[in-house]
């Protein structure tokens, strides 16, 4: 049976250190990313495999890190009616966004602004004056404004 030599193992739940991390960088920098078994042996404790997802997922000048917008947020949701929880395909969408941020942000719009869009709707207190889904588009407008219009995209009537 193959064990790891102790020296060499290192646990997968442990903290990336900044050590560890501008190591990566200069030896990608140095290396490419094609040597990950070259690079893992340059850094104590970790296999190619957590070398190239750490790379990949934090530390890749090509993550786009900047504040989510709310044209994102737009895209998100309707690629999410599309596709299900399917987040490395919504990925090329979004510019330089990882799965993993895109399927966080789709988390946190989850908690914390389409339940208030969906309360709205679901405990109405009486019947509107006007129809229905002018009533929820003039929601959704004002409940974005602060942000951009690019909800209206959103709405498409029942």
């Amino acid at each position: 049976m193959y064990s790891i030599p102790r020296d060499n193992y290192h646990s997968p739940k442990m903290r990336w250190s900044k050590e560890e991390d501008a190591l990566l960088i200069r030896l990608v920098a140095e290396n490419g990313t094609n040597r990950w078994s070259f690079v893992a042996n340059k850094i104590h404790g970790r296999t190619s495999k957590q070398c190239r997802e750490r790379w990949f997922t934090n530390l890749s000048p090509d993550i786009n890190c900047k504040p989510w917008t709310a044209e994102e947020d737009t895209t998100l949701i309707q690629l999410h009616s599309q596709l299900g929880n399917k987040w490395a395909q919504m990925k090329p969408m979004f510019n330089g966004r990882t799965g993993t941020a895109i399927k966080n942000r789709w988390v946190w719009l989850c908690k914390h602004k389409i339940p208030d869009i969906i309360e709205k709707f679901t405990t109405p207190k009486e019947l509107p004056a006007k129809p229905i889904d002018d009533t929820i588009k003039d929601e959704l407008d004002y409940y974005f404004s602060t942000e951009c219009d690019a909800i209206e995209s959103l709405f498409v009537p029942f």
